[in-house]
């Protein structure tokens, strides 16, 4: 399984499951701004919960379900869970203060996409970062927008590798 894969299953099971995933170590999930669950990223076969009691964990929701992703990514072996290359989609660049880059970025809102200020530190965020498939996805929802072919050349032209 790769991280990409347990990150949708897990989101897929609660909008309250959020994913850690910039830490070189651990694949964590956290419910409720806490930390409880974690998949070493170091060594197979290694993950848990955080500071939680087993019956807490039980209570959570999709508890099981969610016990179940966690295994099998810690069962994959290390080299079979990087995903694929991801990109940032830079629109523009500003060196006039704290949000000095302009680019696209996932949204949970009624709106799928937004273009958005932001910086070189939460470029590599998963909501900055996306897969092949997901910028394929963004260039098409770009081309419905007003002058959405010139925008999407724009994207395209500023779709930059993320730096690991």
């Amino acid at each position: 399984m790769k991280y990409s894969e347990a990150t949708k299953l897990i989101k897929g099971l609660s909008k309250k499951y959020s994913i850690y995933n910039n830490d070189k170590y651990y694949f964590e999930i956290i419910y409720k701004s806490k930390s409880i669950a974690w998949v070493d990223k170091q060594q197979q076969l290694s993950f848990g919960h955080v500071n939680t009691l087993a019956s807490e964990f039980d209570k959570l929701p999709y508890s099981y379900k969610l016990w179940m992703i966690l295994a099998e990514l810690a069962m994959t072996p290390l080299d079979k869970r990087k995903d694929e290359r991801k990109w940032n989609v830079i629109v523009g660049n500003d060196n006039s203060g704290v949000g000095n880059v302009v680019c696209w970025e996932k949204s949970d809102s009624e709106f799928p996409y937004i273009l958005c200020f932001s910086n070189q530190i939460y470029l590599s965020c998963d909501d900055g970062t996306f897969t092949d498939e997901e910028f394929s996805d963004l260039i098409k929802h770009i081309k419905t927008l007003p002058n959405g072919e010139w925008q999407a050349r724009v994207a395209e032209h500023g779709k930059t590798e993320v730096k690991e």
